[in-house]
Formats: structure tokens, C-alpha cells, sequence
């Protein structure tokens, strides 16, 4: 055998030294090894370059490390028959193993960079070959050389092995990593099993905890920076692997947009049964189990359960599931998610696990507080605890998300089922991502956490010490070494280079530029690797200074309209304890940057927080009036002259009723009297919101009459209502204070009369008329207060434009669509009170609509409270004083077609009763009341051939807001008419206009098709039921019914009380609302005038009903039938 050539067979050429060399190693662990083969003596040196070209050619067919650290390989050279190729590397004794550990141990960052994949500089002489008898080696060629071509060329391509998986030189050194590892770490044990047995478990599943209002926002920009941490793709990992993960994360915002309707949901449990790594749902429904119609998996239970509106009906399991999946959902809009690699026997899998750090911890307490226990079942009779079911349930939800919305080319980081790994590169590629991957497990709940504390010095200096928060408290790094400490101080160590040596310090003193480049820049990155700075007690960021107002009376306040110009407002900025005006903050840290000295504290400024917080200055005094945030604690400070008022305002005097008042108020009403009268003898414009049925109006005529007996109504007072109330205020001013002289503007020939104490005008007349708003009057009241809810309505400037002293808002729902109305009905009564819209929408109405902030609606409460009455039927003070059934006429007018249509067919009729007698004359008298009561319900009840469109009669155009009314508030409705025609035409309209099928029962309907439309009804399933009086009135338990409308009018009484009595009885346990609407100016009014006025005629209509108007001569009928004003 002759010697090794320095030239390749055929002539090949050897390549230069340097281009050779670059061909192997590229990681730190593969160049360590190829610089260690170059220098291990003569011989190597002599046989290594043909080694090197023969693996440049792809001589090398494969090569193996056997379990006891053996290489074996074979080489193809120029017989057919490839080369058998082993070596061995001599292993380390027990005592180089010893000094290995040893040296790791007292060095952290050693072993940090070990567990990340990473050879220290430090270990190389430990590990690495240093001479060539270490080197035990066998190739079945001729060649005598040792070593040989085929050896050298493996050799060279051990390289590349050890740049897949550097552990490979730990095995050819005899040295497990992961029994090293356990060696100098210590290893985790397993924690036993926990679960919830089934003797824990109450029957229903309840809410331990209520979740209303919840937050579940997330700042978006911790997702955004979250991928950081992964400083690189490795070279080992493909390229692709790193692009598809942002492209994953920007793919995993788009939500499912599953649409889900509550009424399917309802009195449905819902739980989710946990089979090792996954879930599934279970539903059911009174005990029993359900499947059809509900989804299959816990994805499609995610995407239904996260767009479902909570209601009543729901049960506690599913109004759980819905926030728990609700709060899935955040996690993955703001990017709160991260991969985590599990390694299994012979494959990998990739997990997307809820990132908690911050805001969502907090989320996250609260659902472990208010889970019911049972929700996740494992077996029979276990149950899995709170915490891992939701866990789980986050994890599964979220990778399933990322599998289904990741681009089809990546299969790796988006799979749902493990990946085989199949041979030495499948495993090296693993090993790699593990590491790579392995920065997110710093933010698991429960990871250590490495804390960097600061504290100043003299000269200019700060002072950095490092301690660990685990667990079992704090301690110092050398007491709390983990993997997750090590790995934790290898990431930071990338970024923040001086970590070592503070580790070997155990301090460290920097100058102010570098605490501040650590506080700006990489503080972030130590949070995101689980890491905490620790700023000294006087150091406060800008974002986290407070800024409050201070109130201070000038002279006595004496009007709360007045208080914006009596107290003065002063903005204070707190600086730790210390306290300076706004002006001179803003002076000391503008055009500063840095860490700026406030009197003895430390202030960080930065560009981006000081506009920031300037905004945020800015945004404070655009918002609530001081005034306003006076009132809800909203930071402000008050000096003794201004509290005081506050409290006249909060505690009503014992004003005494009016003795002109013809009413008999109940207590809550006597309230509802004096809280007014406070109100407006302050200055406090006031809104009264009682639900309806309470008797808003007689409290305020009430108040009326104080304001008189004052004198602060010398300019008269104005009522702007609908005009459908016109004749109830009129009717009800002179019922309850004749002594107050009142008039209606409104029509053709109005005439504004000086004197009146009372105008009465509809919203349409303020806005069409000049005259009123160049008047000035005392008071301006606005009923029905829900028609000025757009404030860019004309109808709405126009209101605000009246000139007065004191404004009245009355309303039974003063929010009916959102919180702009509020604002607008709280702008008429003082305006400014809760700053411009724009501020206070996004101040209060987006985080209280889109987020239910609880915060922001108690704060808003506060600042409305004094000026808004709200009491409800159900509120204990009220229920147990109203009466058994509350009773409500309203007097509709005509429309212009009725007034018409009912004029015609009164001379017409008057006309044919004169001109018969007898039978004849009866006749045609019934037949004309008839057809004048048709006009009264509606034109289209009269003429079939009419539309049946809701604005051409005043009593639909009152009844629709009745209903919509009673079903906001998830309540039920009796609707009653004399006739089955005009039942058809409501039916359809209620279809139209509110998009509900009533239940319709009238005497056509057979027996079984009417039981079974009560108990739609009595069941809830169908909120409206319309009846014909003598069908619905007789025979019928509908308690259901909190509500009952009478749309016409019967000549008996005592069969309209039947009817309501079918609501209203045992069994019952709301209060009932009875509404009639009565035809104003009509036979209507004024046969219920003279039911209300004559107990002896009331009598005779009693006993005769429609016949006692056949006995009524010529001229009385006339007096009856005819139009008045």
C-alpha cells in the first residue's frame, strides 16, 4: 500500500485550505470540531485534506453513532464493495466527568447554554479531542495509513451530524446528556394526579363566581412583540419554518364569524369531557343527553359559544363557556399565543398555548374563581380541576384555530398530528426546534422569574442586583437554579451581554445612559423572557403618573348650574408622595428625555410616553365637566364649601306637598316630589326615569305647583311631548292642579297666550316654530325624552335651543339604543355636564359597549346619580305600594285621513238616523257607531281596501312603541280588540314593524289549535298574543302577561276588567300594566268621560252597552259623535 497523495485520483485537484475548511462546520459545535481535527498532530494534519475532498465528492453513503457512542459509516471508494468505516473516541474517566459537572455547576451560564443547544467556549478543551491516540479507528481498505482517506472523510462529515445535534460529541465521549443533565440540575419529578371526585360536585353546576361585565380585551402590541424572544431561525431549521410562524400569528386574528341565537341555548348545559391531551363537548338538556344540533367537536362549541348574547335562560354551564370562549378568542385577536414543541417517543407535536402574562392573568383568576366544579369530566365520578380544564380547553381551541387558518404549505407548525421522526436528521431537526421553540416556556405560568433590581448611587451610578421569584418566594440564583432559570439567563444573555458578569459579581454599577438604555430598550425583552425590572420606589414612568382636579370654591354656591363658574378647578399631577400643578410638570419634562429629577423622585421620559401623556392630560379635560367628575369621585379633590352643597343635592329636604295638588301621591311618588323640588331648587336640571306605569306625570305636576307657590315660574313653564300626549297632559294638568292655568299650542290658529302657567306643544311645534324659541321661559319640560336622543336631529338642536331656567327630562327609558342618548337627554338638561360626545364615547360609551367595563359604568353612574330618578315596579321600595293593577288611559288623535274619513261618515250618519224611525233608526245608529269605531282602530279596518300602514292611525302609531317597550324588557303582552278584522291587521303590523308573529286567538279558531297557541305563549316562546275581547276574556289563565292593551274601547267595564283578569290573578307575580288607547275628540273620549263622571249614567251604559245610544235623541247623539278639539 503506498502513502496518502496530497491530488485526488483522476487528476481531481485539491481545493485551497480555506475553501475546504468552510465546506464543514457551521454551527459553533461543528467548526469547534473540524479546528480540533486540524490540530491534533502530524499525522492528522498529513491525511486530513484527502479526507476532506473525499467527502466533498458525497463518498460517504451513511453514517451512524451507536447508543454506546461508536461511529459507523460507509464509504464508497474504487472497488464496488463500499468501506466498512468505525471509530471510537476514548471516553471520559469518572474523574474528567466529575470536573465537567463541576464546572458547569459553578458557572450558570454553562449549563445555560448547554440546555439551548449551545457549546461553550469553556467546555472545548473538556470535550473536544486534543490528541490523535484518542482516536480508536477501523476502515476495511488496503490502505495501511491511519488514518485513512475514508476515515478522514468521515471525520469530516461527523461536522455536519454535529452541527444537527451537537450531543452527538456528548455520546461519543461516553456521556448521556440527558442523565448529565439530571446529574448536576437535579430531575423534576412527576406531580401526582389531581382531580375533583364526584362528592365535590353540586347538583345543578352553578357559577361560583358571577362574570358579568367582565373585561376581555388584550393589548394587542404583546402579541406583536412576543417573537423577539426567537432572535433568529437556527440553520439548521428551514427557513420556512420561521416565515410561516408570522404568517401563522397574523392568520390566527380572523375569527370564525359563527352566528348564535340564544333561544337554542337555552335551559341546555354544556360540559366538556376531557380524554387525555384533548375535549370534547357534551350537552344536555333536563338531564338528558343531546346531540342533534349542537356541535360535534370543541371547535365548532368555540366558534358558536363565543358569539353568544347572554340572556335569563341561560344556564350557568353554557353562560361559562361563553366567556370562557370569549376570552379564547381575545387571546388570539391581540396575538396572545404561543407554539411550544412536545417531544414524544417518535415524534414531535406542536402545541398553540394561551400566552397569560398581564392583563389576562387577571382574566384568567377570575374564571378559575367562577368555574363550576363538574364542568370538565374525566371518568365517571372524576372530574378535572378548574384550572386544566381550561387550560385545555384555551390550548386545544387555539391550536385547532392555527391548523385551520394556516397556509397548506407549512405542515409542520400548524399540524394536528404528531410528526414521525425517522432517523438521525428527523431527530436533529427536532432537537432543534425544541430549542428554538424553547424561549416561550419562560412564559408559562409558574416559571421562575429572574428580577433585576435598581437602585441609584451617588456620581451618577445605579446599582443592578438579580434575584429569582419562584414559587416558594425569593431567593438568590445560586439557591434557585433550574432549567427554566438557565435558559431564562441564556436569552437575556443574547441581548444583554453584561448579565454575566453580573452574574459573576453578584452586582453590577452602570452608568445613567446605560439604565436607561436597560429601561427603554432591554427591559422590554427581559419581561418578555419572563424576567422583571425592579425600579426603586421613587421612580415612576410617565404613563403611571396621576393626574386629578382640585375644586375650590370661590364664593357660596348657591346653583348647581352655576358651579362651573363659582368652583374653580385646578389639574394636579401626583409624583410619588408629592404633589405639583400640571403647568409646572409639563414645564420640567419638556424637551426632556430620559431620567428627569421631579422634587426628589425619578421620572422616565421618553418622546412617545410624554405625547402620551399629554394626550392624555388633554383627554381629561376634554371629558367629564369638572363638575361632573366632582360629582363621581372621578380624582378630583373638593374643599368643605363644595362638599356641602354636594350633600344638600344627595340628601332631598322634606319638602311638604302642595295643598292645590288633587292627588293622593304614594310614598315613592311623595319621593320621586321631593328629589325633584331639591333638584330644581339647586339648580340640578333633573332627568325622572321611572319605569312606566309609576306616574312620572303627576310627580311633576307636583313640582310644577311647588316651582309656583316659589315664584320661579314667572315666565311659565313649557311641555314639549309627543303629540299622541298632548290631551293626557292637558287632561291630567287640569285633573290633578286646576289651580295651574295651562294651554295647548298646537295645529292651525295657535295662539302662544302670556299668562298661561303651563304650554303645552309637541317636539314637531318647537321645531317649526320661531315663536317658542324666542320666548324665555322658567322651565322647559320634555316628555317622552327618548325623542331627542340624536343629537344631530333637528328636532333634538332645536329642544336644546329653548332659552329657560330650569329643564325637566321624563322618559322611561333613557338608553334605548346605546349610551348616546343618555349623553344627548343629559346635554338638554346640562349641557357640557358629561363633556363632548367624542370624548365621552371614547371614555365611556366604547368601553362600556364593546367591553362592559365594569370600572367605566360605575363611574358614569356616579356622575348621572344625582340627576337622574330611576325606580322600577319591581324595586322594593315601589312594589309593595303600587296597587295590584296599574292603570294607564292614552288619547290618541286622529290622524288627518281619520279625522276626515270619521267627519264624512258622521254626516252621512247623522243624516240617515234622521230620516228613520223605529227599528230602522236603531238600526242605523248601531251601524254608525260601529263604522265610527273602525275609523277610531284604523282606516283599513273601515276600508279593507286601505293599506294597513301604522302611521295612518294614532292609536297603532301608539301601540307599537308600547309593545317594543314591554319586549326590551323581556316581558309578555295581552292585546285585546273587539274585533277579529282588526286583530288581522295587528298581526300583521306587529310582523312588520317588530318582527314577531303574535299568537292570534279569536272565535274561529278550533279548540286544540288554541290551547296550543297559549301554551306558546304561557311558555314564552311567543311574547305577543292578540285575542278578541269576548275570546281572550273568559275561561283563560294567561299569567304570563305583565302587560295588558286594550286597543278599543268596550261600553262595559266590567268585560275590559275580565279581560285584564285573565293576566292578572293567582298566580301571577308581576305587577300588570293596563293600557287603554282611547280615540281623542271622539264618541270614544267622551263616553269614558261619562263613565268616569256619572255613577248613574255609568250605570245605564253598563246594563245597555251599545243600546243606549239607539235611546239618545237627535241632538244628544250629535253632541256624542261629533269631532271636538
Amino acid at each position: 500500500m503506498g502513502s496518502a497523495s496530497s491530488s485526488g485520483r483522476g487528476g481531481e485537484k485539491e481545493p485551497e485550505a480555506n475553501r475546504m475548511r468552510s465546506d464543514f462546520g457551521k454551527t459553533w459545535w461543528g467548526k469547534a470540531w473540524v479546528h480540533a481535527l486540524e490540530h491534533l498532530g502530524r499525522h492528522y494534519a498529513n491525511r486530513l485534506p484527502r479526507g476532506r475532498l473525499y467527502a466533498r465528492g458525497g463518498h460517504v453513503l451513511s453514517l451512524r453513532v451507536s447508543e454506546d457512542g461508536i461511529i459507523h459509516a460507509l464509504v464508497q471508494g474504487t472497488r464496488r464493495t463500499p468501506y466498512s468505516v468505525v471509530i471510537g473516541l476514548r471516553h471520559l474517566t469518572d474523574e474528567e466527568k466529575l470536573s465537567l459537572a463541576k464546572r458547569v455547576i459553578e458557572n450558570p451560564f454553562m449549563l445555560a447554554e448547554l440546555l439551548s443547544g449551545n457549546l461553550p467556549e469553556g467546555l472545548g478543551p473538556l470535550i473536544l479531542p486534543s490528541r490523535e491516540d484518542e482516536f480508536d479507528t477501523y476502515c476495511s481498505c488496503p490502505d495501511w495509513a491511519n488514518p485513512c482517506k475514508h476515515i478522514a472523510s468521515v471525520l469530516y462529515i461527523l461536522a455536519n451530524e454535529i452541527d444537527r445535534d451537537p450531543f452527538i460529541l456528548f455520546r461519543v465521549r461516553g456521556i448521556e446528556p440527558e442523565g448529565f443533565k439530571r446529574e448536576v440540575i437535579g430531575h423534576p419529578q412527576k406531580p401526582p394526579d389531581r382531580y375533583i371526585s364526584a362528592e365535590s360536585v353540586e347538583e345543578p353546576l352553578r357559577l361560583r363566581k358571577a362574570l358579568a361585565g367582565m373585561d376581555l380585551s388584550l393589548d394587542e402590541k404583546v402579541g406583536d412583540k412576543l417573537f423577539s424572544l426567537l432572535v433568529s431561525v437556527p440553520e439548521t431549521i428551514p427557513s420556512a419554518v420561521g416565515e410561516n410562524l408570522r404568517e401563522i400569528l397574523a392568520r390566527a386574528r380572523k375569527l370564525p364569524e359563527e352566528e348564535a341565537l340564544s333561544q337554542a341555548w337555552r335551559d341546555t348545559d354544556i360540559l366538556f369531557r376531557v380524554e387525555g391531551e384533548t375535549m370534547r363537548p357534551l350537552f344536555y338538556k333536563k338531564g338528558k343527553k343531546q346531540a342533534r344540533g349542537f356541535p360535534e367537536d370543541i371547535y365548532g362549541a368555540w366558534a358558536v359559544l363565543q358569539s353568544l348574547v347572554d340572556d335569563r335562560y341561560l344556564t350557568d354551564t353554557v353562560r361559562f363557556a361563553s366567556v370562557l370562549s370569549r376570552f379564547a378568542s381575545s387571546l388570539l385577536e391581540a396575538g396572545h399565543i404561543i407554539p411550544r414543541a412536545i417531544r414524544e417517543r417518535d415524534s414531535l407535536r406542536i402545541e398553540w398555548a394561551p400566552l397569560i402574562m398581564g392583563k389576562s392573568e387577571g382574566i384568567l383568576r377570575r374564571l378559575l374563581e367562577a368555574c363550576p366544579l363538574g364542568m370538565f369530566p374525566i371518568s365517571k365520578g372524576r372530574f378535572a380541576l378548574p384550572d386544566e380544564g381550561i387550560r385545555l380547553f384555551l390550548t386545544r381551541v387555539i391550536t385547532d384555530h392555527i391548523a385551520r387558518v394556516s397556509p397548506s404549505s407549512d405542515g409542520f407548525l400548524s399540524s394536528r398530528e404528531p410528526i414521525p421522526l425517522r432517523g438521525v436528521r428527523d431527530e436533529a431537526l427536532a432537537s432543534a426546534i425544541e430549542s428554538w421553540l424553547g424561549a416561550f416556556a419562560l412564559l408559562r405560568p409558574g416559571a421562575p422569574r429572574l428580577i433585576f433590581s435598581l437602585e441609584p448611587e451617588s456620581g451618577g451610578l445605579w446599582k443592578m442586583t438579580l434575584r429569582v421569584r419562584t414559587e416558594r418566594g425569593v431567593s438568590s440564583l445560586r439557591n434557585a437554579l433550574s432549567d427554566d432559570v438557565l435558559r431564562a439567563l441564556h436569552y437575556i444573555s443574547g441581548f444583554f451581554p453584561e448579565v454575566k458578569d453580573l452574574v459573576d459579581k453578584g452586582a453590577l454599577r452602570i452608568s445613567q445612559e446605560q439604565t436607561l438604555d436597560l429601561i427603554t430598550k432591554t427591559g422590554h425583552f427581559i419581561e418578555l423572557a419572563g424576567g422583571r425590572l425592579a425600579l426603586p420606589k421613587n421612580f415612576v414612568r410617565l404613563n403611571q403618573i396621576a393626574v386629578k382636579r382640585r375644586a375650590r370654591a370661590k364664593d357660596s354656591i348657591t346653583s348647581f348650574i352655576d358651579m362651573s363658574e363659582i368652583v374653580e378647578f385646578d389639574w394636579i399631577v401626583s409624583v410619588g408622595k408629592g404633589e405639583i400643578s400640571l403647568e409646572e410638570f409639563e414645564r420640567l419634562v419638556r424637551d426632556k428625555v430620559g431620567l428627569v429629577r421631579v422634587r426628589g423622585d425619578w421620572v422616565f421620559v421618553e418622546p412617545a410616553e410624554l405625547r402620551g401623556f399629554i394626550d392624555r392630560a388633554r383627554r381629561l379635560r376634554e371629558g367629564l365637566s369638572g363638575v361632573a367628575a366632582l360629582v363621581a369621585g372621578d380624582d378630583v379633590e373638593a374643599d368643605r364649601a363644595v362638599l356641602r352643597f354636594l350633600e344638600r343635592l344627595r340628601r332631598p329636604s322634606e319638602f311638604p306637598l302642595p295643598k292645590d295638588l288633587k292627588a293622593k301621591l304614594r310614598p315613592y311618588q311623595v319621593a320621586g316630589f321631593r328629589w325633584l323640588v331639591n333638584n330644581l331648587v339647586l339648580g340640578a336640571c333633573p332627568c325622572i326615569a321611572d319605569e312606566m306605569g309609576l306616574g312620572k306625570t303627576v310627580q311633576v305636576i307636583s313640582a310644577l305647583l311647588h316651582l309656583k307657590r316659589a315664584g320661579l315660574m314667572k315666565r311659565g313653564a313649557l311641555v314639549v311631548c309627543p303629540a299622541s300626549l298632548l290631551h293626557n297632559w292637558e287632561k291630567e294638568l287640569r285633573r290633578f292642579a286646576p289651580s295651574l292655568s295651562c294651554e295647548v299650542y298646537h295645529g292651525q290658529g295657535r295662539s302662544l297666550k302670556v299668562g298661561a302657567d303651563v304650554i303645552i306643544t309637541t317636539y314637531g311645534m318647537v321645531r317649526e316654530d320661531e315663536r317658542l324659541r324666542r320666548r324665555a321661559w322658567s322651565v322647559v319640560i320634555a316628555d317622552e325624552a327618548q325623542n331627542i336622543k340624536n343629537p344631530q336631529a333637528q328636532q333634538t338642536r332645536s329642544l336644546k335651543s329653548l332659552k329657560s331656567d330650569l329643564r325637566i327630562a321624563m322618559t322611561g327609558t333613557p338608553i334605548e339604543n346605546s349610551l348616546q342618548d343618555l349623553w344627548s337627554i343629559m346635554d338638554f338638561l346640562v349641557p357640557g355636564y358629561l363633556g363632548p360626545w367624542n370624548a365621552f364615547y371614547e371614555r365611556f360609551a366604547k368601553p362600556i359597549q364593546k367591553y362592559d367595563d365594569e370600572a367605566k359604568k360605575a363611574l358614569l353612574r356616579k356622575a348621572v346619580a344625582p340627576l337622574i330618578l330611576r325606580r322600577l315596579k319591581t324595586d322594593p321600595d315601589v312594589a309593595p305600594d303600587l296597587p295590584e293593577k296599574i292603570e294607564k288611559d292614552y288619547y290618541c288623535p286622529l290622524t288627518p285621513e281619520q279625522a276626515s274619513l270619521y267627519q264624512a261618515v258622521v254626516n252621512e250618519g247623522l243624516s240617515a238616523v234622521s230620516d228613520s224611525s223605529g227599528i230602522q233608526r236603531k238600526g242605523a245608529i248601531l251601524s254608525l257607531i260601529t263604522r265610527l269605531k273602525k275609523i277610531c282602530n284604523h282606516p283599513g279596518h273601515f276600508d279593507p281596501m286601505i293599506e294597513p300602514d301604522p302611521s295612518r292611525s294614532g292609536k297603532t302609531k301608539a301601540l307599537l312603541p308600547i309593545i317594543e317597550e314591554v319586549l326590551s324588557g323581556r316581558e309578555s303582552v295581552l292585546v285585546f280588540t273587539q274585533y277579529r278584522e282588526m286583530g288581522h291587521i295587528l298581526v300583521q303590523m306587529v310582523e312588520e314593524n317588530l318582527g314577531i308573529t303574535p299568537a292570534f286567538l279569536h272565535g274561529g279558531i278550533p279548540v286544540p289549535k288554541r290551547q296550543e297557541l297559549i301554551r306558546s305563549f304561557q311558555s314564552g316562546r311567543v311574547p305577543v298574543a292578540i285575542f278578541t275581547l269576548r275570546t281572550g276574556g273568559v275561561g283563560l289563565n294567561l299569567e304570563k302577561a305583565s302587560h295588558v292593551i286594550h286597543f278599543d274601547l268596550w261600553w262595559n267595564p266590567a268585560v275590559e276588567s275580565q279581560a285584564t283578569d285573565r293576566a292578572h290573578r293567582i298566580g301571577q307575580t308581576k305587577r300588570v300594566m293596563v293600557h287603554r288607547l282611547i280615540s281623542r275628540g271622539t264618541l270614544e273620549e267622551k263616553i269614558n268621560e261619562l263613565l268616569q263622571r256619572k255613577k248613574s249614567l255609568a250605570n245605564d251604559i253598563l246594563v245597555k252597552g251599545e243600546k243606549y245610544f239607539t235611546e239618545l235623541s237627535d241632538e244628544e247623539l250629535r253632541e256624542i259623535i261629533s269631532l271636538s278639539a
